[in-house]
């Protein structure tokens, strides 16, 4: 479909018009011109977008992605403390959670099927290590108990 001179001008000009209110969404402006801030514009603003189309920039920034504020892998060594206490106990998980940015230690073993969660001042070893003996202690007591 082509276009007379007339119309191409007035269709710069609601290119203009774009740029000035810093180029909203194409139903955005289109929204804006037919509630009447804008008198006899709203061919033009279709025009405009058929000929040019939506500004490019606009999208891209749009897109962008933010980087999330935690890591989503935390890859750290198990203590050998740890490993050899836990010969006993089959499968022990160990997570850390946040709620409104406070961090809990949260563990379960699928041998005894026991949870606990505790508050964590951070997520430093040396703040959840003691969390983690206490835990490990329960679990012998469990052990000797069953067994006895």
């Amino acid at each position: 479909m082509l276009y007379t001179k007339p119309q191409c001008a007035r269709a710069d000009k609601a290119g203009e018009l774009y740029e000035l209110l810093t180029y909203p969404g194409p139903r955005d402006f289109e929204n804006i011109v037919k509630q009447g801030r804008i008198r006899d514009c709203t061919d033009d603003v279709k025009r405009f977008f058929h000929i040019y189309g939506p500004h490019v920039m606009k999208g891209k920034g749009n897109a962008v992605r933010k980087v999330d504020k935690y890591q989503k892998n935390n890859i750290m060594a198990v203590p050998r403390e740890l490993i050899k206490a836990q010969r006993n106990v089959t499968l022990l998980c160990i997570d850390m959670f946040f709620v409104n940015k406070h961090v809990f230690l949260a563990t379960y073993s699928l041998k005894i099927c026991y949870t606990t969660t505790s508050h964590v001042s951070s997520k430093a070893v040396r703040h959840y290590w003691p969390y983690l003996l206490e835990v490990l202690q329960k679990y012998i007591l469990h052990e000797v108990s069953a067994s006895i």
